[in-house]
């Protein structure tokens, strides 16, 4: 038979296992990162676009998206499988990324994973689409796409000088960090 005071003692430990499991996850989510929130990471894609804009070719090794592979990702959507290609005279510029959320039922694991993201950059400088390009581990897609979605950028330019759509590629990497 179970007296009002025992069942009071279960309901405390519940509680306290409750909150101490918030606590956790809240901690571990504080404790995984993805490199492209990083203020550094933000100057260096600005700089390759600038080189890009220019014509200096990229050094040996850097990746780059396959046109067919983004026409075939694209293919439902014309007017954007139109941008795969284009050179503009002056190509975005990264103004405010998002960091992605490391999903805290994969840092228990530490698992590291590498997404891929094709997006749409429209004339107001907002991304209007993404879809995934490349993953490594599917379970890391939605939180890439979501951060992406709330990039910010200054739109790419045409020969006009007037705001024009444009096509990018951004590879999102996602670890849990040393410990200090």
């Amino acid at each position: 038979m179970i007296n009002g005071h025992g069942s009071s003692k279960n309901q405390s430990l519940v509680r306290f296992r409750f909150c101490l499991a918030v606590f956790a996850l809240a901690v571990l989510n504080g404790c995984v990162t993805s490199y492209i929130g990083n203020p550094e990471v933000v100057h260096q894609n600005n700089a390759k676009l600038a080189k890009e804009e220019q014509g200096v070719p990229d050094a040996p090794g850097t990746w780059h998206a396959d046109d067919d592979q983004l026409r075939r990702l694209w293919h439902d959507k014309p007017q954007y499988v139109a941008l795969v290609g284009v050179t503009h005279t002056k190509t975005i510029r990264i103004v405010s990324v998002a960091v992605p959320k490391y999903p805290y039922w994969e840092a228990w694991a530490k698992k590291r994973a590498d997404v891929s993201i094709s997006f749409i950059v429209g004339v107001d400088g907002r991304v209007e689409d993404a879809r995934v390009y490349k993953s490594s581990d599917s379970r890391f897609d939605q939180p890439a796409l979501e951060a992406v979605r709330h990039f910010i950028f200054v739109p790419a330019e045409g020969p006009s000088g007037r705001a024009e759509p444009a096509m990018e590629c951004q590879p999102i990497h996602f670890a849990v960090p040393p410990r200090p």
